[in-house]
C-alpha cells in the first residue's frame, strides 16, 4: 500500500482535411479563465488544427516541438491543482470527475467546439475521461504516459520495473536521491518538484536528465495535488463505447506509468492506438519528439 501511495504520488509530478478548423475564439495568445473556485491561465500557441492542452500552461509548451506546433494550434490550459489560492469547488476533493468539468467550463468560455485533446501523466486519463463523456467535442483524444486507471495495478507496475530498473539505472537512483537535500533547498517549498527532479531514473530513458528547466515558474497547490493524485478512477464496464479515436504514446523507460499498464486494458473506446516509444521514458513528446510527432500527426490524419 505504501508503494502504491508513492507512486500515485509520483503520477502528477513527476499531453488532415477531415479534421476541424481553428475557430476566431482561438486568436487570443494568453488569458485567465474564471471558473468557480479557480482562476485558470492559458496560452496558446501553434498553429492549425484546434487542440487543448491540459496540465499547465507553463510546463507543458517546452516538451512540444516546433513541427507538433505547425500542426496545432493549442490552447496550454493550467490544471487547478497549479495554482496558488485555487479550492476546491463546492467543498468537493479534487478528482478526475471534477478535473473533466473544469475542461468543459473552459471549452465554453473559449468558445471551441471541436478539438484534438491532449494530456500527459494523470492529465492524460483526465483527457480520456472527458472524451468518453463530451465526445461530441472531441475529434481524437490523446494521452501521453497516462495510466488507463488510477491507482496503477501495483503488482503489473511493480514486476515491470524489477525488470527493467537495471544495477546501473538503480545506482543512479540512489545517486540521484541523495542529492534531495540540496534539490529540497533549490527549490523552496516546492518539495514535490524536488522529488520529481530526483527521481529522475524512474521517469526518464537518460536517467542523469535534469527537469529543474521545465519546472521554472511552476507552482503546487498542495491540497488539490494531493487530492488528483491519491484519487481513484475506473471505468465503467457497462459504459457504451466511445467513437472518439484515441492515441496512447507510452514510453519504454517509464518506471513510473509502466507501459505494460496498457496491455489488455479495458477502456471505453472503439479504436485504441498504442504506441511505445522505445528511447522514451515518462514524456514521449520531448524525449523522443521526432518519432512521436510522426507517429501522432499520422494519427491525427487517419493514417497511424
Amino acid at each position: 500500500m505504501q508503494s502504491t501511495r508513492l507512486f500515485g504520488r509520483l503520477i502528477l509530478l513527476a499531453l488532415v482535411a477531415a479534421l476541424p478548423r481553428p475557430t476566431a475564439a482561438q486568436s487570443a495568445e494568453s488569458g485567465t479563465l474564471q471558473l468557480p473556485g479557480a482562476a485558470l491561465p492559458y496560452v496558446v500557441e501553434g498553429k492549425g488544427t484546434p487542440c487543448l492542452v491540459y496540465g499547465s500552461s507553463v510546463y507543458y509548451p517546452r516538451t512540444f516541438s516546433p513541427r507538433f506546433k505547425s500542426a496545432l494550434r493549442c490552447v496550454h490550459l493550467t490544471e487547478r491543482g497549479f495554482v496558488p489560492g485555487a479550492t476546491r469547488r463546492d467543498g468537493v476533493p479534487f478528482g478526475i470527475d471534477e478535473a473533466v468539468h473544469d475542461i468543459e467550463l473552459a471549452r465554453r468560455q473559449l468558445g471551441m467546439e471541436r478539438f484534438v485533446l491532449v494530456g500527459h501523466s494523470i492529465h492524460g486519463l483526465v483527457a480520456l475521461a472527458y472524451a468518453a463523456r463530451y465526445p461530441q467535442h472531441v475529434s481524437h483524444v490523446v494521452a501521453i504516459g497516462a495510466p488507463p486507471t488510477i491507482p496503477l495495478p501495483a503488482d503489473s507496475a511493480n514486476a515491470y520495473r524489477a525488470r527493467g530498473l537495471t544495477p546501473g539505472r538503480q545506482a543512479q537512483h540512489a545517486r540521484n536521491l541523495r542529492a534531495l537535500d540540496s534539490l529540497v533547498a533549490a527549490h523552496p517549498r516546492r518539495q514535490a518538484i524536488a522529488m520529481y527532479v530526483a527521481n529522475a531514473a524512474l521517469y526518464w530513458a537518460d536517467s542523469t536528465y535534469d527537469a529543474t528547466p521545465l519546472w521554472k515558474g511552476m507552482v503546487m497547490n498542495d491540497t488539490l495535488t494531493a487530492d488528483l493524485q491519491g484519487g481513484s478512477f475506473t471505468w465503467d464496464s457497462a459504459r457504451t463505447p466511445v467513437s472518439v479515436p484515441a492515441f496512447v504514446a507510452v514510453g519504454r523507460h517509464d518506471y513510473l506509468v509502466t507501459p505494460n499498464l496498457w496491455s489488455g486494458a479495458r477502456v471505453p473506446f472503439r479504436s485504441v492506438t498504442v504506441r511505445v516509444f522505445e528511447r522514451a521514458g515518462h514524456t514521449a513528446q520531448l524525449e523522443e519528439s521526432s518519432a512521436f510527432d510522426e507517429q501522432l500527426l499520422a494519427f491525427l490524419a487517419g493514417r497511424g
